[in-house]
């Protein structure tokens, strides 16, 4: 009898924690500016669409910007579809820091027509290629160590070696315009 007492001390306990535990994260969920699991808004407006594609929105000098809650490692592969309005730029960005202030960004630019990869700050620019941006656009990252291969619709357009950032978060972001706007699925 006493066994069967504690077994269910012990199952109420474990329920009650659970409950506590996932309280707790929505309460960080909401704080954090996100209803997207697994995502955390750090700026612009951001939602997830009805086909499961994330829109971000920003003003014109603040990007939207949202993060993974979990980091990758040295080694991965990152895919995306970007859906771009005219005259606006969306950045796959990857090893960044939480804050969104240091890593990279592949960036499809629908005013420039081109590609390119630069330090998530904007201070580098790694590489520009001239592509014709269309508005649906599969991108393809692939990272081993210090290389960087980035793939446009199927195309390799990218390769190179940067050994600034080997690890970190991956997130979209939304710029350019006096509202942007970009899609991800």
């Amino acid at each position: 009898m006493k066994k069967m007492t504690l077994l269910k001390l012990a199952a109420a306990a474990a329920l009650l924690f659970s409950v506590f535990s996932l309280e707790g994260f929505r309460g960080a969920a909401v704080e954090r500016k996100t209803a997207i699991f697994g995502y955390s808004a750090l700026s612009g407006n951001w939602t997830k669409e009805s086909d499961g594609s994330l829109k971000g929105s920003g003003a014109k000098n603040q990007p939207a910007l949202i993060l993974s809650d979990s980091e990758t490692g040295s080694y991965f592969i990152y895919e995306a579809t970007v859906k771009l309005e005219k005259n606006s730029t969306g950045s796959l960005v990857f090893r960044a820091n939480q804050t969104g202030t240091e890593g990279y960004k592949v960036s499809l630019d629908s005013k420039k027509d081109r590609v390119s990869l630069s330090s998530l700050n904007g201070d580098r620019i790694l590489k520009t290629v001239p592509l014709k941006v269309k508005n649906h656009s599969n991108v393809k990252i692939m990272a081993d160590g210090s290389s960087i291969s980035v793939s446009v619709d199927g195309k390799n357009v990218m390769d190179l070696q940067d050994f600034s950032h080997s690890k970190g978060f991956t997130g979209f972001r939304a710029e350019g315009g006096n509202l942007s706007s970009a899609r991800f699925d």
